[in-house]
């Protein structure tokens, strides 16, 4: 809202650890705020894979792999008041998988989500919405269960269109069109 909330650009770290945030107003000149509080901010290494094991899994989901690799627990103590509370996230292609079945430094032990058949890239995300540059392949087999991507009035405005991912057959038993019903 612009009134309390302040947007900054942090510099590149030369090393991973937390680092004080400071907000200082007008330079820090009479009459403006400044904030010497005990925020910080953690920089952190990125995950690393190096591997993926088992590498191919029914598109439905649900195959256990083995991911491993270094850096998957670099927050993991962010929260040491609630260890549960994690934000690294497995995705597998465009799909992100629930979360990690467990998990150190060096291994995550991942339940697939569904795919479309064929390859996928594997990335580990720490803080649930930047994913890994590094990457494994997963490949996915079969077919999975339609996934609605969306729901649209038409331009009309009084016929509802959902949207699903593409999918070659008729796996899920949609074919035709009719009426929506209770």
């Amino acid at each position: 809202d612009g009134l309390s909330r302040a947007l900054c650009t942090l510099p590149a770290a030369s090393k991973a650890g937390d680092v004080l945030v400071e907000i200082s107003l007008n330079g820090g000149l009479v009459g403006s705020i400044s904030s010497g509080s005990d925020v910080s901010f953690r920089y952190y290494d990125g995950p690393v894979i190096l591997s993926v094991e088992s590498a191919v899994g029914d598109a439905k989901g649900g195959t256990i792999v083995t991911i491993t690799g270094t850096g998957f627990a670099s927050l993991q103590s962010f929260n040491a008041s609630d260890p549960d509370d994690t934000q690294l996230r497995v995705q597998f292609g465009t799909t992100i998988a629930e979360p990690a079945l467990e998990y150190n430094d060096t291994v995550i032990v991942q339940r697939t989500s569904w795919g479309a058949e064929g390859s996928a890239l594997v990335r580990v995300g720490l803080n649930g919405r930047t994913f890994s540059t590094s990457a494994a392949q997963f490949e996915f087999v079969g077919l999975h269960a339609p996934s609605m991507r969306g729901v649209r009035f038409a331009d009309e405005g009084t016929t509802l269109i959902f949207d699903f991912d593409a999918q070659p057959t008729n796996y899920g038993g949609m074919t035709g069109a009719g009426v929506c019903s209770r």
